[in-house]
C-alpha cells in the first residue's frame, strides 16, 4: 500500500534563496546554451557555493596573515 505523506519537492528557484542567492538568480542552461532539466538544475544548485560565506572568505583573503 502506498500512502501519500504530503511532501512536495522544492523547485530549483526555491533552493537558491536559502543559500543567499538573489531572488532572480537561476542556473537554467549550460555554457553550451542547452537548457538543463529540473533534475540538473537541482544538482547544479547543490554543487554551488553560497554567495554570503564566499564573500566573507574572499574578504578575509585580502588581509595580511599574522605569523
Amino acid at each position: 500500500m502506498i500512502v501519500d505523506i504530503c511532501l512536495r519537492i522544492l523547485k530549483p528557484a526555491e533552493l537558491y534563496k536559502p543559500q543567499g542567492f538573489p531572488a532572480d538568480y537561476t542556473i537554467n542552461h549550460g555554457t553550451d546554451g542547452k537548457p538543463f532539466t529540473k533534475t540538473q538544475q537541482v544538482h547544479m544548485c547543490g554543487n554551488s557555493v553560497s554567495p554570503p560565506p564566499m564573500a566573507t572568505l574572499a574578504g578575509q583573503g585580502q588581509r595580511p596573515v599574522a605569523h
